[in-house]
């Protein structure tokens, strides 16, 4: 019997499909409507196979998640960045955490917003060349959750107490 495959409904209006343009960021509180070049970030989970008596695997363990979370952005943003931490926060721009929010938005589109959760500045990398590029800064926020699309990949994540 052959399996019947039926096509994922996008709903599109207006033929546009999301590309940069339609990304936004908010890091630590500051809106970024321009100034950064590029936002980066994942989820692994690693398992381990359970192996028994069989070539097969019996199941596998639940695993760990790694998420990772980086950004590109130009100079001036970068260090107006920095101050904001330190001003909101306080001092030791390294130290503070931070919460990002990464929207997707457009005219007629469904809004999408990924929540990037325990931040901090875990790496500052800056390669100034002589050229026409314009000066940029990579941070490493090395975060401690990711929420795509707000949803979390966990049945059972971990919640604060109760207070």
């Amino acid at each position: 019997m052959t399996a019947q495959i039926t096509p994922i409904q996008v709903p599109l209006t207006n033929g546009v499909v999301r590309s940069f343009g339609h990304a936004r960021l908010q890091i630590a509180g500051l809106e970024f409507t321009g100034g950064f070049k590029s936002i980066k970030r994942s989820r692994k989970r690693s398992r381990e196979d359970v192996m028994s008596n069989s070539p097969d695997p019996v199941g596998k363990t639940l695993g760990e998640n790694k998420y990772e979370c980086s950004a590109e952005m130009y100079l001036d943003w970068y260090y107006n960045l920095i101050k904001t931490i330190q001003n909101t926060y306080g001092p030791g721009y390294g130290d503070q955490p931070f919460t990002i929010f990464i929207s997707y938005v457009g005219a007629n589109l469904t809004p999408y917003t990924d929540v990037v959760i325990g931040c901090t500045f875990d790496e500052d990398d800056g390669d100034d060349k002589a050229g026409t590029p314009a000066l940029t800064r990579t941070v490493n926020f090395h975060p401690t959750k990711i929420l795509f699309n707000g949803l979390d990949d966990l049945a059972d994540p971990l919640v604060a107490s109760p207070q």
